[in-house]
């Protein structure tokens, strides 16, 4: 007989009983014991267990079990009331000849029925649920391993459904990972997934101030102690399986890295799905409590004492929050999409990102205070089971962060809890233009020189006005980590649910916290794809050794030439922005466009970009201020305009740092504001968010500036729009405004 770890598990949550339900067959049920285990909200006098043989199809009652039932039970009729179930009376299973209590090795298919005691008085409305989780025994195929979610119905009906929890992956039989899995290396001794999943939901970790975060624990179900990850955000932690092509669901695959050997807790901050206090978006207190949670992982009983952490975006901002802390069992952290200064990410150099933060604060606090009768209820599983289907599933892989963006918009309609989330956002979108001391407190770039732990940083080459400006600055602060590496993903390579670069995180973490020679740290620290060629390059250095920074001329007739002795710099163009409330029926033909372009001529050969780009932009304004919001796109020979990256800049936060920049990459400390002179030409060093591509033969280079992106028709990658200065201004553009691109020599 099996060991309880290798047994299969049933279970009852929060049950709305009916009167006799009969569920049809599940799945086969490996040999070994089968344990039953009942947490429920309204009583049932009796469960019946019945066997089915697998050759004969035959029904063989083999155990009843009885429920023990009495007054204040009943009258307590609390969500959870939790009974031991015993066995009263006991049948053979077919062809063994001899008593069995629920130790059935001959009997692989199950049936299940119910009844509602007579002592509930009231009908429920809702379902029953029951899942059944079938476990494979030690050393049987990964894909043996299935979830089957069952909902009990009024009447003699049942429904059944099956899936979608196997093992995840990408070998046959597994569910399949969306995503690029690694960054083109070949990996070995890796983790097999060699161990069956249970949880425990809605646990309580305290924290330093007597604050509880909640959590849920997803762990190997065989005893043992594990490495442990940890993922916290804001984000509800009840839905990081719905399987959504939400950017909320960020966490990972509980289901690729459990069975696989390590713990996976998802914990929500402050102020968020049931935990404690009041969210402070990216505060010290944040940071206090991914110091106490690391200590909380590791200090558990099914913990081995090494701790890393997973999970994109504000997982993987989390992620540097607790690094910036040091705590002793932190061995190893992987921020994927990582933001390490808020500001950087809410207000490109004083251009609020309002695309992002309005519908990011109305949703969160929108979800905050859901409870798990949403997101663990009878409609999240049925999404659940249809966001899980492997057709429907499949088609997410392909979904980019403008389509989540224009869902967002349409839920943040949704009435929430105006604190914090109104206040907070009043904080970052109005009362704090400018660096100060609100921004500094949520700022890590200063702290990152404390990590003395490996780092793994990524990030998609499309995520430019959110997190890809974050992975760079991160990198350039890291100087103490022992360890750090970097993957750059092009197309599609992070999209939502989160599920890609899983075997680089697995090859990351079995090196660190298990000691396997995973092959994570062979060849050249940072690995990138050059779009247009899709292709793996590996560089010691970023920007790569291999380029040149190469001047092109931003011309007076609308032509985008490379600096060449005799270019033409003479002339200038203009465009116009209009501020909000002229009470003007519409727009003037005799009017200057509202932007302008500059494209190069067909390209006669491969053009390979990597690295840092910027803008040296000559230009005059008839106002005291006005934004400069520039694309760089590759044009396609039918004229598609593909954007590749933006930089943007509020013209009264111009000032450089000089000892901090570089060529190419100027740094603008945003904490002055000084007016525009009206009327007169002023140099700008606009940086462009690094990125890398390969423009084809054939294909065109091209740059366009305008002074608010809000218009639809106007670039904005990944559907993120700034809120408009408001001024109404004509800018003038001078010829002598260059385009700086890093030029790579050769191609590897």
């Amino acid at each position: 007989m099996t060991s309880q770890g290798d047994c299969a598990k049933l279970t009852v949550r929060r049950s709305r009983l009916i009167e006799e339900s009969t569920l049809e067959r599940l799945s086969a049920v490996d040999a070994g014991a089968i344990r039953i285990e009942l947490t429920t909200g309204s009583p049932i006098d009796r469960l019946i267990v019945a066997l089915s043989h697998a050759n004969r199809g035959e029904w063989s009652r083999a155990a009843e079990v009885l429920l023990p039932l009495d007054d204040e039970a009943v009258a307590a009729r609390t969500d959870r009331m939790a009974f031991r179930a015993r066995v009263v009376r006991a049948c053979a299973p077919i062809g063994s000849g001899r008593p069995s209590s629920l130790a059935l090795e001959d009997c692989p298919l199950l049936v299940v029925r119910t009844w509602e005691s007579l002592q509930t008085k009231a009908r429920p409305k809702r379902s029953a649920r029951l899942e059944l989780a079938i476990l494979r025994s030690r050393g049987e195929s990964a894909a043996a391993k299935t979830m089957t979610h069952i909902h009990l119905n009024r009447g003699n009906t049942s429904e059944k459904r099956e899936n979608p929890m196997r093992v995840a992956g990408i070998d046959p039989g597994e569910r399949h990972l969306n995503g690029p899995q690694t960054t083109g290396r070949k990996y070995q001794n890796l983790s097999e997934p060699t161990f069956t999943m249970t949880s425990k939901l809605d646990v309580a970790a305290p924290m330093r101030d007597g604050a509880e975060l909640m959590v849920d624990v997803w762990r190997p179900a065989e005893p043992g102690i594990y490495p442990v990850l940890v993922s916290a955000s804001p984000y509800p932690r009840q839905i990081q399986d719905l399987g959504a092509p939400m950017g909320f669901i960020e966490a990972g695959a509980s289901d690729f890295f459990v069975p696989r050997g390590y713990v996976h807790v998802i914990a929500n901050l402050r102020g968020t799905g049931g935990s404690d206090g009041t969210f402070g978006f990216f505060d010290t207190q944040e940071r206090h409590d991914m110091y106490d949670l690391v200590e909380w992982a590791a200090a558990q009983e099914w913990s081995d004492g090494n701790v890393g952490m997973l999970g994109i975006s504000y997982f993987a901002m989390t992620q540097l929050e607790a690094a910036v802390e040091n705590p002793p069992h932190l061995r190893a952290i992987m921020p994927v999409a990582v933001t390490s200064d808020a500001y950087e990410a809410c207000s490109h150099h004083g251009l609020v990102s309002t695309g992002f933060l309005s519908p990011f604060m109305a949703m969160i606090g929108l979800t905050a205070d859901k409870t798990d009768k949403l997101w663990r209820g009878t409609l999240a599983d049925a999404a659940r089971h249809v966001l899980n289907s492997p057709e429907l599933h499949a088609k997410f892989g392909r979904m980019n962060g403008e389509a989540a963006v224009v869902l967002l918009k349409r839920l943040m309609r949704l009435h929430h809890d105006p604190h914090p989330w109104d206040d907070l956002w009043r904080d970052a979108v109005v009362a704090h233009p400018r660096r100060d001391e609100w921004w500094d407190e949520r700022n890590l770039v200063s702290l990152l020189s404390r990590v003395n732990i490996p780092v793994y940083l990524g990030c998609d080459w499309q995520n430019v006005p959110l997190h890809l400006p974050g992975t760079f600055s991160t990198l350039d602060a890291l100087t103490a980590s022992p360890e750090v590496r970097v993957g750059l993903l092009g197309d599609f390579g992070l999209t939502w649910p989160w599920e890609s670069l899983h075997v680089e995180a697995l090859a990351w973490y079995d090196h660190w916290l298990k000691g396997r020679d995973t092959g994570i740290l062979d060849g050249p620290a940072i690995r990138y794809v050059l779009p247009g060629d899709d292709e793996w390059h590996a560089t010691a250095t970023w920007p790569p050794e291999d380029t040149v920074l190469q001047d092109w001329v931003l011309a007076g007739d609308g032509t985008l030439t490379p600096d060449v002795a005799d270019a033409v710099t003479e002339g200038t163009r203009r465009f116009m922005t209009l501020g909000a409330g002229l009470n003007r029926p519409e727009v003037s033909e005799t009017d200057p466009p509202s932007s302008l372009e500059w494209t190069s001529e067909p390209l006669d050969t491969d053009l390979d970009v990597a690295g840092d780009i910027e803008l040296h932009l000559d230009a005059a304004a008839t106002a005291s201020d006005v934004a400069w919001i520039v694309t760089l796109s590759d044009v396609a020979p039918d004229g598609t305009a593909d954007p590749v990256t933006a930089g943007y800049l509020r013209a009264t936060l111009r000032a450089i740092d000089e000892a901090a920049s570089r060529p190419g990459a100027p740094v603008l400390p945003c904490t002055t504001a000084e007016a525009v002179p009206v009327g007169e030409v002023v140099h700008y060093r606009i940086p462009f968010v690094p990125n890398a591509r390969r423009f084809p033969a054939g294909h065109r280079v091209r740059v366009t500036v305008v002074g608010d992106d809000q218009p639809a028709a106007t670039p904005a990658i990944m559907g993120f729009r700034h809120a408009s200065v408001g001024t109404s201004s004509i800018n003038t553009i001078a010829g002598t405004s260059r385009l700086r691109l890093p030029v790579r020599a050769s191609v590897r």
